[in-house]
């Protein structure tokens, strides 16, 4: 495949079949893996047999620095170990059936690119024709919660379709891959710290206004309905299009072609190629060679695309992977390890740094208090 059909622009389109959106984790995937994994499904023709490959720069938007291919490095290693489980009947049904599989067979990356291969038992599942749903990549690009990003996939289900979801609480926390979290079993930990969160990071970072209302089965809140709509700036836009397209003053054939090809070459001289690589890759397509002279390649970049994310979110994703390395040099067990990265994961303000560092200086004081045990309490919460 040539360059010009790997690339993919602002309009790119995440095309994923409805059992991937219904699929259920064990646990989340951090911001990273979820934008990766969302990124690839934009891909066209994607294969289970084949390696599909893009560029690191074409999914920051930029050139990769440090500690953008630590972070890179980070996503894709949580990657490599994911796997989601197809099945929607529960476990008292008489059709109960799960699969449990792995997402990848391989993930290879390196300082300018990243080279998936799905699972093989994927293969009806991927390039779907029918049962798919399909949104703007860039919809997701700047949200700042893991959780939010699954929750905007799983609704974009009933954009344009329906007017709102209902679904059961703990069906959305299997879907979050927090069925087993201790510390959303209380339902108001729940709301307060994942779904308010996520209406806050959908509302404010995508094409989406959604709210919710809580149903409950006696005291207790059993289910959810979100009502969402388009942004009245995104329905504009799709108004204005068509009526851009009908214009009456439509250029000519030549135009239009050298105003695509301007384009092309623009987008592909922002991800980092050079005017030789440029131009012998639109040779290799229909265009004929007075391109070069019809053409001008720019020296700068007229527009540089906006960043799939900022370095906010990679410092963020490095502050997490610093307080996994910490607790574990303390001698605290891996599954309040994994609470502690969950909860400050969900809530980056979560007062943990100042704990571990008071349980830090007392163990190089040769102090009793505080200690890990008291760490672990003041995890869990109790």
């Amino acid at each position: 495949m040539d360059i010009l059909n790997k690339i993919r622009t602002s309009s790119n389109k995440v095309k994923r079949h409805n059992r991937f959106i219904k699929a259920k984790q064990k646990k989340p995937l951090p911001l990273v893996s979820q934008k990766l994994l969302l990124f690839a499904f934009t891909l066209n023709d994607l294969t289970a047999e084949d390696e599909i490959e893009f560029k690191v720069s074409e999914f920051l938007g930029r050139h990769p620095g440090g500690k953008d291919l630590k972070q890179l490095d980070f996503g894709c290693d949580a990657l490599a170990s994911a796997k989601i489980t197809l099945g929607e009947a529960d476990h008292d049904s008489s059709q109960f059936d799960r699969e449990y599989i792995p997402l990848f067979s391989k993930i290879k990356l390196d300082k300018t690119s990243i080279k998936f291969q799905f699972n093989g038992n994927f293969k009806n599942l991927l390039s779907p024709t029918g049962n798919y749903t399909q949104y703007l990549y860039s919809s997701v690009r700047h949200m700042r919660s893991p959780h939010a990003v699954r929750m905007y996939d799983l609704l974009s289900q009933g954009v344009g379709k329906y007017n709102s979801r209902k679904i059961s609480v703990e069906e959305l926390k299997s879907i979050l891959g927090l069925s087993d979290s201790k510390s959303y079993k209380n339902f108001a930990a729940f709301n307060r710290s994942i779904l308010q969160k996520c209406l806050k990071d959908i509302n404010e970072n995508t094409d989406l206004e959604v709210r919710l209302e809580l149903i409950k089965t006696g005291r207790r809140c059993t289910h959810l309905e979100f009502f969402f709509t388009k942004k009245e700036s995104e329905k504009k836009k799709s108004i204005a299009a068509p009526n851009q397209q009908n214009a009456s003053n439509q250029p000519d054939s030549n135009e239009t072609m050298q105003n695509s090809l301007q384009q092309k070459m623009k987008m592909l001289q922002s991800l980092g190629f050079s005017r030789e690589e440029i131009l012998r890759e639109l040779l290799k397509t229909d265009v004929v060679n007075e391109v070069e002279e019809t053409i001008e390649v720019e020296s700068k970049v007229v527009e540089e695309p906006q960043p799939m994310q900022s370095s906010i979110d990679f410092e963020f994703q490095g502050k997490i992977n610093k307080l996994h390395t910490r607790l574990t040099e303390l001698g605290m067990a891996q599954d309040i390890v994994r609470l502690a990265v969950q909860r400050y994961q969900s809530n980056p303000n979560w007062k943990i740094w100042p704990e571990v560092n008071a349980v830090k200086m007392a163990q190089k004081d040769g102090q009793n208090f505080p200690n890990v045990h008291t760490l672990k309490k003041w995890i869990i919460g109790e």
